[in-house]
């Protein structure tokens, strides 16, 4: 399991469902009209209850997140694309492990980790990062087999994927209007440069 800030907060919102549904149906029951649902088994059937499955569900989401991988949040933004296109560096990666992700964002994904230098103390350091693109990108890797990511020096823990960071369509689009399309001409030698619209980027995905 990898931590996943969301997934802690699932899992502490679940804890919390189970073991105080009592104290959290209490007011709701405070405010309904005398004479509806007094009975125990409705309260429970209606109140209690479900307020139980809410914390089991929380749980369950919380460990398939946990079990995703790191959350790539980091890379929505646009001016940590253009750092990585502008002053990216390559490095050797292991993979961790290749699935199928089927809660959003849907599709294959690579977790993977590499050794860098930490910036600060200048010591090795191993990070950890996940990408997602088409399946012919990832299904075909096994575990411990190499792959190539881009980060930045100064902060390893902004990386990704190679493949995924030169070709998925909002990356593109975001160098396309910085007007940095360029600067994808210093990785032309060694890796394929290819096109996606978005709906062929998430088409490619689904496959299985």
């Amino acid at each position: 399991m990898y931590f996943n800030i969301n997934s802690v907060v699932l899992f502490i919102i679940g804890v919390a469902f189970l073991l105080f549904a009592k104290p959290i149906t209490k007011p709701i029951l405070q405010k309904l009209p005398k004479g509806r649902f007094e009975s125990t088994l409705s309260r429970k059937l209606l109140f209690l209850w479900p307020a139980r499955a809410i914390g089991i569900m929380c749980i369950v989401f919380g460990f398939v997140m946990a079990m995703s991988g790191p959350a790539s949040t980091i890379l929505k933004k646009g001016a940590n694309r253009l750092l990585l296109l502008e002053r990216g560096a390559l490095a050797p990666a292991k993979v961790k492990k290749v699935f199928h992700q089927f809660v959003a964002p849907a599709g294959w994904k690579v977790i993977y980790e590499f050794d860098v230098k930490e910036p600060v103390i200048g010591e090795l350091k191993t990070y950890v990062g996940s990408s997602q693109g088409p399946m012919k990108y990832y299904a075909p890797l096994p575990n411990g087999a190499k792959i190539t990511v881009i980060y930045d020096p100064c902060n390893p823990r902004l990386n990704c994927e190679i493949r995924c960071f030169l070709n998925k369509p909002s990356f593109r689009n975001t160098f396309r209007k910085a007007g940095k399309l360029n600067l994808l001409d210093k990785f032309r030698d060694n890796f394929e440069i290819e096109e996606y619209s978005f709906e062929r980027w998430y088409e490619l995905q689904q496959q299985k």
